[in-house]
């Protein structure tokens, strides 16, 4: 699915925008219609897996996200299930950068204190408590 809501995103980037102060909603809406391609206000499984194929994905893998994705059970996404997993999708993302940074701050601090002696002079004051236990 976050392959689909990636081709939508690309196919976006032709589509002009004239309102610059809602984009990202817009891009949200606007990859909701590229994927609902008949129009009717909801991606049925047919559209899910016509996309998933355009992409190289057997028809399996999108019968298993729209089982996943399909809150209520309908046998289709709503552009509220739509926009709720691209909501969770930009929260993972987040996640990962926000582990990256914390990932550089830490082997920046732990870069500085080795290079200050601290962990050696700790680990030796460990290791005499450790000898004389």
């Amino acid at each position: 699915m976050m392959a689909a809501a990636e081709l939508a995103a690309l196919r976006l980037k032709d589509m002009p925008s004239t309102n610059h102060k809602a984009i990202g909603f817009d891009q949200r809406d606007q990859a909701f219609r590229l994927l609902d391609k008949n129009g009717d206000g909801r991606i049925s499984i047919e559209e899910l897996m016509e996309v998933m194929e355009e992409l190289g994905a057997p028809g399996e893998d999108a019968q298993e996200m729209m089982q996943l994705l399909d809150s209520n059970s309908d046998g289709s996404l709503s552009s509220d299930e739509f926009d709720l997993f691209q909501k969770q999708v930009e929260f993972m993302r987040n996640l990962e950068d926000r582990d990256d940074q914390y990932k550089t701050m830490l082997g920046e601090k732990l870069q500085m204190a080795d290079s200050s002696g601290l962990i050696q002079v700790y680990r030796k004051e460990l290791g005499n408590r450790l000898a004389l236990s």
